[in-house]
């Protein structure tokens, strides 16, 4: 008896001096939810490296169509509204005018499009495994910037290509990539808290995916306008976007820096909207999906 209560004793010391974490039902802020999700950061590269791997495995061309597809896509853009439809640009060369439009576009697209699946493919393991949930929404976030800067050194090549002076403004694609990004994981958030419970809103997300970029000068540029519309094409933050980094590139006209300020502002309100929102619904998710 005295040797088992030394043992006992002795696992008991030895629980205590570990670091244990607790989990409860309470609420924690969006600060501690993001700290957690940082502390996972580990969880979120396994994530990442596995659906890359998984995503183009089963193909024979493998890892290739991460070109080939938006290529495919490009290509396609370029038949119709520049042979077929005649749209022509006078600021860069259409070709480019349109690359620099719909590699911004497919990461948007991406992202929010991919937002309520990521959730579903991924309940499985929320519903055996404590994890930040948020991680799921940001290894999909993750992907897709992958696909845009692979995508995006080719427009740089394509700059070069057309022999474009690049000025000043080329400091300020970082911010316009910034509010990409900022916009596209703010609006999946929200679209992956809808979506946890109403499901109509993952039926209806590729139509407002669809109609979006036809009000947004991907395939267009801004002078096809007409302009007693122009006051409500500036506060599409899309075509700030597209537009400013446009801007930044190819030296085509700037956006108004009255747009630039309304989608910053409003882009900043998306995001911490839907970062809110995730946290909040958190608890619940596993519920629904």
């Amino acid at each position: 008896m005295r040797v088992f209560s030394q043992h006992r004793n002795g696992f008991v010391e030895s629980m205590l001096s570990r670091h244990v974490t607790v989990i409860d039902s309470t609420e924690a802020s969006l600060l501690s939810k993001l700290g957690l999700a940082w502390q996972s950061r580990e969880l979120l590269t396994h994530m990442v490296k596995r659906d890359l791997n998984g995503r183009y495995r089963p193909a024979s061309l493998g890892r290739a169509w991460i070109f080939l597809r938006p290529a495919l896509e490009i290509l396609t853009y370029v038949v119709v509204f520049g042979f077929i439809l005649g749209v022509r640009t006078t600021e860069m060369p259409y070709a480019l005018f349109l690359c620099s439009g719909l590699v911004p576009w497919l990461f948007i697209n991406q992202t929010i499009g991919g937002a309520a699946d990521s959730l579903a493919s991924a309940r499985h393991v929320m519903s055996k495994v404590s994890f930040p949930r948020l991680i799921v929404p940001l290894s999909n976030l993750s992907l897709a910037l992958i696909d845009f800067l692979v995508l995006f050194a080719i427009v740089l090549v394509l700059v070069v290509a057309y022999q474009l002076s690049v000025g000043p403004a080329i400091l300020a694609l970082p911010f316009f990539i910034i509010m990409m990004v900022a916009l596209a994981f703010g609006m999946s958030l929200l679209i992956a808290t809808w979506s946890v419970s109403h499901p109509d809103v993952t039926i209806g997300v590729p139509v407002a995916l669809r109609v979006m970029m036809y009000l947004s000068p991907i395939v267009y540029p801004p002078s096809f306008v007409p302009t007693a519309f122009r006051p409500f094409f500036d506060l599409n933050p899309v075509a700030v976007i597209v537009s400013g980094i446009r801007w930044s590139i190819g030296g085509t006209a700037a956006p108004s820096a009255m747009s630039i300020v309304f989608a910053a502002v409003f882009v900043t309100v998306v995001l911490i909207a839907g970062l809110v929102a995730f946290v909040r619904a958190e608890r619940r998710m596993i519920d629904f999906l």
